[in-house]
């Protein structure tokens, strides 16, 4: 509930009852849906009727990972820091600068926190992997390929909380688990191990949106192509990781024979009589707290849902290396 004496402020400078207030709060409160905290909607009622609050009217409530949505702002955090990427440089016609991200999660998922510049370089001065962090004001929006990720604005604060344990993460994902051997078209996700590594081959994208861009191209980037093969013991298959995806697989060590989480996106390959799936999403399984599985006996049954041994076969990987757009 909002205090007393925030409602008394606002009606006292305004010149309003106590009980429009309270009216004015709840209307804006219904306007957000809901979304924005009792104080939130107080602090915005306030500016409104042009009174400074002598208090601060937020306080800090932290919300889970899986309750955030798009277009959410004052996003208030308990979380811990999963993982850190790399910085890279990006140039392009209207700036240049840095751009890297991480990975936040508690025991409801896991998000992930694009950061810029400046913004970059105090970040990363500040935690390091496995810190817990109690992250206030910061906001949520949509990529290109429909994640929901975390921004901190000018006004976001990150505070380090020793006297916080966060040790179930969960997986980045809801979506079930599917054998290798059923797998058809479509979005999948695969519990897997690595036994097999081809070497990376690059293409020349655009530093923004990482699509393949024709050669001398200007301000044009080159991002890497990385094949694996993985099994689960129903079967394999081959999957294909582009651009940061690829490099940041490639930095973990003993790649071949680790188990990882992959999410993508499951094509037929006419050419070869298989089934590939280009990866959006990776994660090891050793960071996984709890998963959802479907097991072969639970699908197998629905004779409609199993694909043929043959869209699994893997053959001699000789493939032509296809940007996937």
């Amino acid at each position: 509930m909002i205090s007393e004496e925030i409602v008394k402020e606002i009606a006292s400078a305004s010149k309003k009852e106590e009980t429009e207030i309270m009216e004015l709060i709840r209307r804006k409160q219904a306007f957000f849906e809901n979304l924005i905290s009792e104080e939130g909607a107080a602090q915005i009622v306030a500016a409104d009727l042009g009174v400074k609050l002598e208090k601060k009217p937020i306080s800090f409530k932290p919300m889970k990972i899986s309750d955030i949505i798009q277009k959410m702002s004052n996003v208030n955090l308990v979380c811990k820091v999963v993982r850190i990427f790399e910085p890279r440089q990006f140039k392009t016609e209207k700036a240049e600068g840095f751009v890297g991200g991480i990975i936040l999660g508690d025991e409801t998922g896991s998000i992930r926190v694009v950061l810029w510049n400046e913004q970059l370089t105090q970040v990363l001065e500040q935690i390091k992997e496995g810190d817990v962090l109690r992250i206030s004001n910061a906001y949520a929006r949509e990529n290109n390929r429909s994640d929901i990720e975390l921004h901190f604005g000018t006004t976001t604060k990150i505070e380090i909380d020793e006297n916080t344990t966060i040790n179930n993460i969960k997986s980045f994902s809801s979506t079930p688990i599917i054998p290798i051997r059923i797998i058809k078209e479509g979005y999948v996700r695969i519990k897997a191990t690595v036994i097999q590594k081809f070497d990376p081959t690059y293409y020349i994208a655009d530093p923004e949106t990482g699509k393949k861009v024709a050669e001398g191209t200007f301000n044009a980037v080159n991002r890497a192509i990385l094949n694996l093969i993985i099994d689960d013991g129903t079967g394999s298959v081959r999957i294909t990781l582009f651009g940061e995806r690829a490099e940041e697989i490639l930095k973990q060590k003993d790649l071949l024979g680790r188990e990882f989480y992959f999410e993508g996106k499951a094509t037929y390959n006419e050419q070869f009589d298989r089934v590939d799936v280009v990866v959006n999403k990776w994660e090891p399984v050793f960071a996984v707290a709890s998963e959802s599985y479907i097991s072969p006996t639970e699908i197998v049954e629905d004779e409609d849902v199993s694909a043929p041994e043959k869209t699994l076969t893997t053959k001699d990987d000789k493939t032509e290396e296809k940007v996937y757009e």
